[in-house]
């Protein structure tokens, strides 16, 4: 039902902890059959009054699933899927440096270095650094709308680094 406690089961995947929520789903970190670390987006379908905004979610995960590969400014989706008799669909994505230690994550204490959460430890951003992710994120919006995809969500809390890009 995505109501607390433990997550869902996803193929190939242990969620270890919930570090995000939503109005739409949750996110986890969590750590594949290789071990390696990803977030995982729950999206319940039970969080919507009726069903079209739920399968406009899932066909857009679809369609950027498509094309986040093509480039670095974009979030690097790896896996869409979905459990319709569990009543949810689901994302697997490359996770967001982490807020202490950038690349070394600990999933025990992993926080997301979202540029909400960069603005809370530095304060103003310089100049140069907002000009810089400013471009870039513009220019992420422009290969979505180029493939008609829109965000509908751009906010401090879901711009999230990798590497230190932000995406």
């Amino acid at each position: 039902n995505g109501e607390g406690g433990a997550g869902p089961e996803i193929p190939d995947f242990e969620l270890i902890r919930l570090i995000g929520h939503g109005s739409f789903g949750d996110v986890w970190i969590a750590r594949n059959v290789s071990g390696a670390l990803r977030a995982v987006k729950v999206v319940w379908r039970n969080r919507f009054a009726d069903a079209e905004p739920y399968e406009r979610e899932f066909r857009g995960l679809q369609r950027f699933a498509k094309i986040s590969l093509e480039s670095a400014r974009q979030l690097a989706l790896l896996h869409v899927g979905i459990n319709a008799q569990e009543g949810f669909c689901y994302s697997v994505m490359e996770l967001a440096d982490d807020a202490e230690t950038g690349r070394q994550i600990q999933p025990e204490r992993y926080a997301p270095l979202t540029l909400r959460e960069l603005r809370r430890r530095q304060g103003r951003l310089a100049v140069a650094d907002a000009v810089r992710i400013g471009v870039d994120l513009a220019g992420a919006l422009v290969e979505l709308h180029q493939h008609g995809l829109i965000h509908r969500d751009v906010k401090l809390s879901n711009v999230i680094l990798v590497g230190g890009v932000p995406k």
